[in-house]
């Protein structure tokens, strides 16, 4: 081997778990990010295709890291008191309250309707899940305890 190669394990590609490792992300969100981003900014593709199998070369992983978005300085999640009051006194209408502004207790508010509208949609999924297994069983007709998704 010369000084100029690089060794064989480092050259070969990388299926999308290895890949999705790599960037220290699951595959399930590299598969969602991919169908959002198939190229760079150059046109050029993020993998090669073998079948249906996608392959990635350390280059690939590299330009996908480069072309995920800087973080911000400061998340949301991040923000104290002081900053939650700053943003509900500057989101308060000035007048009139204009299209678009909203203050922090109506966001606020708005995302705990959402909580709740999904935790009921989940109980109620899970009733009628419950339901199929009861008729199923009276049936006598009940999958394998292995095959069961609750």
């Amino acid at each position: 081997m010369r000084a100029t190669q690089t060794p064989a394990h480092e050259r070969r590609n990388k299926l999308i778990a290895e890949a999705a490792r790599a960037l220290r992300k699951s595959e399930r969100w590299l598969r969602d990010w991919l169908k959002q981003h198939p190229s760079d900014h150059r046109g050029e593709p993020f993998y090669r295709l073998a079948g249906r199998t996608k392959l990635f070369t350390d280059r690939d992983i590299d330009r996908i890291r480069e072309s995920l978005p800087c973080p911000l300085r400061l998340s949301r999640r991040k923000l104290g008191e002081s900053a939650k009051l700053r943003m509900r006194s500057s989101a308060a209408p000035s007048g009139g309250q204009g299209a678009g502004e909203l203050k922090y207790d109506e966001i606020e508010s708005a995302i705990l309707r959402r909580q709740d509208l999904l935790a009921e949609f989940n109980h109620l999924e899970q009733k009628a899940r419950l339901r199929t297994l009861g008729k199923l069983e009276r049936l006598g007709v009940l999958p394998a305890d292995d095959d069961l998704c609750l």
